[in-house]
């Protein structure tokens, strides 16, 4: 019942290593792409997708001095095929909230992240925001789904 979920995994780990991002935009992702749409709706046609429109932050620090990260010129290279990618689910995907981080205050990471000072994390205060907003699109449309079988299938969006 979820060959299309199959298909998307297979396009990306079969494509490219998870460091290399070509595959962005190519057909086969755009296919995949549109195999995950699909099958969410077939599976789910209440299921509201929501898009994070995340980068890569250029700078780490804190709230009070932050600096830039030493891979700059990677961060924004990747930042670029990323803005690609979402401005591809904007214009081909209306039915889908698009979640723009990058105009949250304090985009940065923290360099004391449990997790790690990495550009793909941020910090605290624009994690909440994000939840603030999820939140707000759920409220709106009515959506108390459960993740149910779908859930995994978030980690490709």
């Amino acid at each position: 019942p979820m060959d299309w979920l199959a298909s998307c995994r297979s396009t990306f780990s079969a494509s490219a290593p998870k460091s290399d991002l070509s595959i962005l935009m190519s057909p086969a992702w755009r296919k995949a792409f549109f195999s995950f749409v699909q099958g969410v709706s077939q599976v789910s046609p209440d299921t509201q997708i929501i898009v994070i429109e995340d980068y890569l932050s250029e700078r780490v620090g804190d709230i009070d001095r932050t600096y830039q990260f030493e891979e700059i010129d990677e961060i924004k290279s990747t930042n670029k095929m990323l803005r690609d990618c979402y401005r591809y689910i904007r214009s081909d995907y209306g039915q889908i909230a698009v979640i723009r981080v990058e105009d949250i205050g304090h985009y940065f990471t923290d360099k004391k992240y449990e997790y790690g000072a990495i550009p793909s994390h941020l910090n605290e205060i624009v994690n909440q925001e994000i939840a603030i907003r999820i939140e707000r699109i759920i409220s709106r449309s009515g959506s108390t789904k459960e993740r149910g079988p779908l859930a995994e299938a978030y980690q490709y969006v």
